[in-house]
């Protein structure tokens, strides 16, 4: 990170790119909350399919390191008195599932909360992926993506229930 945040923001947003294709490709309906990137208390995306309930997505990007993959699975918090972003892990109601994303090659991990809850990581590696290598999205592709998400409206109940104590926890 540049102390402004621009590069894991980019990285984020990019991941979170990738996850919206990934979930369309897949025949999810996907709901993004505008601008992309600015996280709604703890997830990044609604999904759903057909006959089912929406699910909050948290995406993070994994990272590969010494030939492990790992992703981080907590929240950063500024701590005013250090002036130092502290990392908290997630405490079970703030998401449904963690899509984690390996943003070089495409392949992505879905994990329940419960796999996340309390951890501030988890690896990757032995692991079967979600979508292994996916055909990485073109610039042409990122720059049509509104043609491949159909924008629509979130039920309001939906989003009370979302928002609602009962409904994080569900």
């Amino acid at each position: 990170m540049n102390g402004t945040g621009t590069l894991s923001r980019g990285l984020s947003t990019y991941t979170e790119l990738l996850a919206c294709l990934a979930f369309a490709r897949q025949g999810y309906e996907i709901a993004v909350p505008l601008p992309i990137g600015i996280a709604q208390k703890g997830w990044d995306l609604l999904v759903k399919l057909e006959g089912e309930d929406y699910k909050r997505v948290q995406v993070k990007a994994a990272k590969v390191k010494a030939g492990s993959v790992q992703v981080k699975t907590c929240k950063q918090q500024a701590h005013r008195a250090s002036h130092k972003d502290v990392k908290i892990p997630y405490e079970g109601h703030e998401f449904d599932l963690l899509l984690a994303v390996e943003a070089d090659s495409g392949v992505m991990w879905l994990l329940p909360m419960d796999e996340v809850r309390g951890k501030r990581s988890i690896m990757l590696t032995g692991r079967s992926p979600w979508v292994g290598k996916c055909e990485l999205p073109t610039l042409h592709e990122i720059l049509m993506l509104s043609r491949i998400i159909k924008p629509r409206p979130i039920p309001e109940q939906v989003l009370l229930d979302l928002a609602s104590p009962k409904g994080a926890q569900a």
